[in-house]
Formats: structure tokens, C-alpha cells, sequence
């Protein structure tokens, strides 16, 4: 963070490049989905029911995957200019992607003492703005009637203006932003769930943007006096950039100018990304998501993805927090004992296990078992092979699911024709209604029919295709090194 160097200098100018560049740090399926797609191209990866109703498949590539950014792209010039050294601000429908050029923002009805989380008023008239050679204010009017502080940027760009006067310079600003820049308004950061899909729509943008450079800033736009603690996951901003993000609360009172400024995809737009995807069923494998995947992983230099050469890997999430607990969890272990050729661990991740060192481990696990929560969004990370099993969806079926079906894993849950073998402690009642609530509970799970749910997901990793190959290649390159020893003992 940049902690207090905006108060030392009445002007700030971070400095590096102004332009976005390519940047080639990208795993090697990514880059060859580059080569071989577009936006438009369907993937191999997605598999669909037979004879199920092409619609259905459009549906689904247009709602869960690349499909998507076709509706997000930038086409509306709301302010544009030739001159580089002059303003542009092009945006796509609603305001929901933005992409400017020598703009500014004044920051002085921030007053972040006295501030508020999910402000949607901090950008009055007057304080937003660049100097364009050609402003469509219809244009712009005509974009901002869907508003909301996690759904599209028009309550921060309805007043912007073009003022003839206005350039990048010390008696126009109070800091400059040299290096591109993304701003970005965020969700919950305790969540897992609810943070990654800030960084999935995030992900989504650059590919809008067509550029992956880590060379940028990221700003929090947190309005909350005590600003953004980014402390559970907050390791994943260094995947987008080399630098750490700065806090919206730094800019306090400042007038702040951007020389290539985006603002991306938010995380609950309708019919969003990840939260509110209205995913159609009979298909499954958005590559979207699992290039997501690719894409954390590499970045944050987690080991690739390979299979046992012997054993299936089984992970069950265990939960240190009051509610959804699985009470017998032991009995659970036992009941897996006997299973062939399978290991077993309990895990807890919980804040003192480091997000890099939970990547780690889920994305080198076949199997990935857990109560209804925010865990099980560890799914994304999983090999292509792997199967995730929610216990008990605690009466929210579509979460985790659909989640699973994204990303292209294999998803089970308890069959509603034995959901008497679950059992939770007590009524399970909501904390602040007092009204029955299913996941304001703990429970115990019957062991055997535990056994057998699992017995089914092992048959799975052990006859998919991927993971035949995982361990194919791995026997060979086993072969290749046991000859190239015996080759130097002679």
C-alpha cells in the first residue's frame, strides 16, 4: 500500500507506461486458446446432453462463457477525441465495462471519516470528467438507468462532463495515475465465494481489454472508513498485478487523474458472471472458467496439476466456524478406511492456513468433499478430473451445482431419497429472525451411506479420460528417468 504518501506531496505522479500493453505471463492453455479463438468460437472442453436442443447449448455459452463478453463489449463512445493527449471514455451497455483516457475523478465528497460501505454517492456533478473533442451526453443518459453499487458504474460516470479547460497537470490534479490503472468496487472480502467473483469478472475484462499486463495499479474503491482488509485473500491481486492495490481511502479529498483508467466487470450484475449466472442445464465446462483457473493457478506459481500414480486423493473440508459443522467426522474417516488405492485428509481452512498453501492443496486432490459454504468455491481449482461432493446443500441446490457444472467438475450431493440419514443437532434457527434456517445448524451423517456416495466418485477420477492420461505421462516419464539412471550406472 501506499500508506500516507498522498499526504506528503501536494502533487503524486505514479509513474511507469500509460498505455496498455500484451503481457505473455500466461499459461501455456491459455495462450493456446488465444491462438486458436475468439470470443465467438466454441470450445471443446464444454460437453453437452446428446440430442439436447442447440439453443440450450447457445444459451449456455452465452450466459457462462465467452459467449458472455460479446454483450460487454465496449461500444459506446461516450467522449472521444483524436488527439492523444485529450479525453475518451467508451463504454459498453449500462455502463457495466468502461475504458478511459486522461480523465479524473474528484474525491472531495468522499470524507471518509464520516463514510459509508457501498456508497453510491461519492461522485457528485463537477467531479468526474476530461475534455473531449466529441461528448454524447444523450449517450450517456441512456446508459446509466441500471444502477447499483456492485452492478454497473453509471452512479460514478452519470455526471461526467467535458470541460475545454481541463488537462493532466498539476493545476488540474493532485495525483496522477501514469500507469494504466483498474478501479475496481468489490464484494465481501471475508467470502470466498463472494471475493472471486470480483476476480473472475476481473479476469473476464482483461480478455475485453485484450491485454494481461501486470505493470497497472488497482484501486479498492472501498468506502468504508476502515477500508478494504484484504486479508484472507488478498495474495490473489498479485495474479493481475505487480504491484500492491491502494486504497480508495488514501485518495481522500484529492483530485485524481488517470492517464488509462479501466473500470471492469462487477460481481453482481444481472444475469452476471459467477453470482446470478442463469445456467441452463444439460451442459457442463465453461472454458471461461477453467482458463480462470489456468490463469490463478500460473500466476500465483502453483505447482501443475498431475494425478497419483496410485492413489485417488480424497479432501474433506472441515469447518471451524459455529454452524454447518459435521459432527462425526471421525466416524466418517473410518468408514473410508477400507477403501483400495484412496488417501484421506481432514483439512480446515481457516485464517491461519495461507491462501497459496489451500491452492496447493486443492488443485492436487481428486476428490473434494465439504458442508454448503464458501469453501467449496475451491471447486474452480480442482483438476479437470476431479469430483466435488456437497454433503448437504442445506437447502440452497443451485449454488454449488451450477458452480461445478462452470467449471467443468463433477458434482454430487446426498440423494433426497436418503436425506433422513442427515441429522442436525438442533431446530437450526437464523440468528437475527429466530425464524428455521438450515444452515444455522451442525449435523451428523450416516458413515455408511457416506462410504458408498464416495465409493461412486472414486469410479469417476479412476475412469476419466484426463485423469488415464495424467498418469500415463507420468509412468513414462518415469520409464524415460529410471533408463536415462541405469544409462549412467553403465
Amino acid at each position: 500500500m501506499f500508506r500516507g504518501s498522498f499526504t506528503i506531496f501536494s502533487l503524486l505522479i505514479i509513474q511507469c507506461q500509460s498505455t496498455w500493453i500484451r503481457d505473455l505471463n500466461l499459461p501455456r492453455q491459455l495462450l493456446e486458446y488465444h491462438k486458436e479463438n475468439s470470443l465467438s468460437s466454441r470450445s471443446k472442453f464444454t460437453t453437452c446432453d446428446e440430442n439436447l436442443n442447440p439453443k440450450v447449448k447457445d444459451k449456455f455459452f452465452k450466459y457462462g462463457d465467452f459467449g458472455y463478453l460479446e454483450s460487454r463489449l465496449v461500444k459506446h463512445s461516450i467522449c472521444s477525441s483524436n488527439d492523444d493527449s485529450s479525453s475518451s471514455l467508451s463504454c459498453s451497455d449500462h455502463l457495466t465495462h468502461c475504458i478511459g483516457r486522461n480523465i479524473y475523478f474528484d474525491f472531495s465528497n468522499l470524507k471518509i471519516k464520516t463514510s459509508s460501505r457501498y456508497r453510491q454517492d461519492v461522485i457528485q456533478a463537477g467531479q468526474v470528467g476530461g475534455n473531449c473533442e466529441n461528448f454524447d451526453e444523450n449517450l450517456l443518459n441512456e446508459n446509466t438507468k441500471v444502477k447499483g453499487y456492485l452492478m454497473s458504474w453509471a452512479d460514478e460516470l452519470q455526471h461526467f462532463r467535458s470541460k475545454a479547460d481541463f488537462k493532466i497537470d498539476s493545476d488540474h490534479c493532485d495525483v496522477i495515475f501514469e500507469r494504466p490503472t483498474i478501479v475496481m468496487k468489490l464484494d465481501a472480502a471475508v467470502n470466498l465465494y463472494h471475493h472471486f467473483c470480483d476476480f473472475l469478472n476481473l479476469y473476464a475484462s482483461f480478455h475485453l481489454n485484450q491485454t494481461f499486463d501486470q505493470d497497472v495499479d488497482i484501486i479498492l474503491w472501498e468506502t468504508h472508513p476502515g477500508g478494504y482488509n484484504d486479508h484472507y485473500y488478498g495474495i490473489t491481486w498479485k495474479a493481475f498485478s505487480r504491484h500492491e492495490p491502494i486504497e480508495l481511502k488514501t485518495l481522500d479529498q484529492k483530485r485524481v487523474c488517470f492517464k488509462n483508467v479501466m473500470m471492469p466487470l462487477l460481481a453482481r450484475q444481472w444475469n452476471g458472471l459467477f453470482y446470478n449466472s442463469p445456467v441452463v442445464n444439460g451442459c457442463s465446462g465453461s472454458t471461461l472458467f477453467k482458463t480462470f483457473s489456468q490463469f490463478i493457478l500460473h500466476r500465483l506459481g502453483i505447482k501443475p496439476q498431475k494425478a497419483e500414480l496410485e492413489k485417488v486423493r480424497i479432501v474433506i473440508l472441515s469447518r471451524s466456524t459455529a454452524y454447518r459443522r459435521i459432527l462425526n467426522i471421525k466416524e466418517l474417516l473410518k468408514s473410508l478406511g477400507h477403501l483400495p488405492n484412496v488417501t484421506v485428509r481432514v483439512v480446515d481452512y481457516n485464517e491461519r492456513i495461507p491462501f497459496l498453501r489451500q491452492l496447493n492443496t486443492t488443485s492436487q486432490t481428486d476428490i473434494f468433499i465439504g458442508m454448503h459454504g464458501a469453501g467449496l468455491t475451491h471447486l474452480l481449482f480442482l483438476p479437470d478430473w476431479a469430483a466435488i461432493f456437497e454433503i448437504y446443500n442445506c437447502g440452497d441446490p443451485g449454488c454449488y451445482s451450477d458452480l461445478a457444472r462452470l467449471r467443468g467438475v463433477k458434482y454430487y450431493t446426498w440423494p433426497e431419497s436418503k436425506i433422513h440419514l442427515i441429522r442436525s443437532d438442533d431446530e437450526g434457527n437464523h440468528p437475527q429472525s429466530g425464524e428455521k434456517h438450515l444452515k444455522f445448524a451442525n449435523y451428523h451423517v450416516d458413515p455408511s451411506e457416506f462410504r458408498e456416495q464416495v465409493k461412486k466418485m472414486v469410479e469417476h477420477v479412476r475412469n476419466h479420460p484426463k485423469f488415464i492420461n495424467s498418469r500415463r505421462i507420468q509412468r513414462r516419464k518415469q520409464k524415460e528417468m529410471e533408463a536415462e539412471k541405469l544409462k549412467k550406472e553403465l
